[in-house]
């Protein structure tokens, strides 16, 4: 892990942009550079990715049954999110 961005530190909630735009500068990068945003909230984690111009992974649990979505990719666990980025990295 490069960096973090909390909520209750920063006083930002996903989805609001300006969450990921601190976590991007805490790794020396801007949203415009792209990345990826992995998380099990449909809307916090995947829309708010989404909205700030990121790909998504969603770490789908079962909780939004019947719920569209347009993430970039859906895994049951972490480690298959992990699996997605190690792939594309190579």
């Amino acid at each position: 892990m490069d960096a973090y961005a909390l909520s209750e530190v920063e006083g930002i909630r996903k989805p609001e942009t300006g969450l990921f735009e601190i976590a991007a500068k805490q790794c020396g990068a801007s949203l415009a550079d792209g990345g990826w945003m992995i998380g099990d909230h449909l809307f916090a984690d995947i829309g708010g990715g989404q909205t700030a111009g990121l790909r998504t992974v969603w770490i789908d649990r079962g909780t939004w049954p019947d719920h569209e979505h347009s993430a970039d990719h859906v895994v049951t666990d972490v480690l298959c999110a992990m699996d997605i980025l190690r792939d594309i990295g190579e």
